[in-house]
């Protein structure tokens, strides 16, 4: 009891539920070798190579996109010619590359809340305001159906509220 053993300053789990943190970079985590260093450093890699091709084919779609979007805006046309697309491209690799090097975690706390409220939309409120839509068009709505859809999507919301802070 107290005597400076191994396991001091370490807590127990009481109960079958054990939370951890997870990293924020997975990528980088230090894992025992399984089954073997050479078969561990090579599994690491692959899934480094992965993310890369994905990053590789997705950071240029999103940049179309916000290309087309910003000079369609601005200038009335998709695509003004070579000289703005790359001063475009630059700034936003730019601005991505200070905001990663900067704020390392960032990028990880940014996706998952996105996706928190994402998901939240997608499962607890879109389904209900299309049927809700639905109805109007048809002309069965009533204030009781509404009432009970506006409470369903509420208590969905505060459910993705309690996750969010209390969880």
């Amino acid at each position: 009891f107290g005597g400076g053993g191994e396991g001091e300053g370490k807590t127990m789990g009481s109960g079958w539920c054990v939370q951890q943190e997870i990293a924020q970079n997975f990528l980088m985590m230090q894992t025992k070798p399984w089954p073997s260093p050479f078969v561990s450093v090579a599994a690491h890699d692959l899934v480094r190579l992965a993310v890369l091709l994905q990053l590789s084919t997705i950071f240029p779609l999103v940049c179309a996109i916000v290309r087309s979007q910003f000079f369609l805006y601005i200038l009335a046309t998709d695509y003004p010619g070579p000289i703005p697309v790359l001063f475009l491209n630059i700034f936003l690799v730019s601005c991505s590359s200070v905001v990663a090097s900067l704020f390392p975690n960032a990028p990880g706390e940014v996706l998952s809340y996105a996706g928190a409220i994402s998901g939240t939309l997608y499962v607890c409120l879109l389904p209900m305001l299309v049927h809700l839509s639905a109805l109007s068009s048809r002309g069965q709505l009533t204030t009781l159906c509404l009432c009970l859809h506006i409470l369903l999507m509420l208590f969905g919301t505060a459910l993705f509220a309690h996750g969010l802070v209390g969880g």
